[in-house]
């Protein structure tokens, strides 16, 4: 007996009846019943789910892209999970060094301020002097 050959209705996909109804990579990819995985960390789903870079990926993911949950910045989980002179500075991560001399965190004064800087507050370990 011949196999019946069918396509699917959504992108023209030839095969049988029963892989033109089921889901999978044999699809178009804007076909509606595309569905793979991402080849870097597995997750699964549509096209645009597996290939673009979102959230959904593990956040190891070379298509990982988050967002600050304080500010809205967007990319790499260590880019926006990381203190960092990225984010906007209302966030609680943003990173605030020094104007003077760059030290971190540049608003409390210090040891951790250059010699020369404004914020500057050390004292000698042998004698005391400040």
């Amino acid at each position: 007996s011949a196999i019946m050959a069918a396509s699917c209705r959504f992108c023209s996909v030839r095969g049988s009846p029963e892989q033109c109804a089921s889901k999978g990579s044999h699809h178009a990819p804007y076909c509606t019943r595309f569905y793979a995985s991402c080849k870097f960390c597995g997750i699964s789903g549509s096209f645009d789910y597996v290939t673009k870079e979102n959230g959904h990926h593990d956040i190891h993911c070379p298509r990982f892209c988050g967002e600050c949950r304080f500010c809205g910045i967007r990319g790499s989980h260590d880019f926006i999970a990381l203190e960092s002179t990225f984010h906007k500075p209302f966030c609680e991560r943003y990173l605030r060094k020094c104007e003077h001399c760059g030290a971190r965190p540049g608003s409390e004064t210090g040891g951790h301020h250059k010699p020369g800087c404004v914020r500057f507050a050390g004292s000698c370990k042998y004698c005391g002097v400040t």
